[in-house]
């Protein structure tokens, strides 16, 4: 294993996850990000999904009476 002066090794950081709250908190801000931007991807695809639905039975209704 090889450690650098700032106490990095080849097989990662010698801090344990806690440790640093601060660096904690930090790095877990891109995941945040993400997952808000993923909910938000995932609310637009069911309104989109659920819109689709409503126009389509609209469609089949206005067909059925046209039958």
């Amino acid at each position: 294993m090889l450690v650098c002066g700032s106490g990095c090794s080849v097989d990662g950081p010698t801090e344990s996850l806690g440790e640093d709250p601060g660096l904690d908190q930090e790095l877990s801000k891109p995941f945040k990000e993400a997952l808000v931007f993923l909910q938000r991807v995932d609310n637009s695809h069911c309104t989109s999904q659920n819109k689709s639905l409503s126009t389509g039975k609209k469609q089949g209704h206005s067909h059925e009476h046209a039958t």
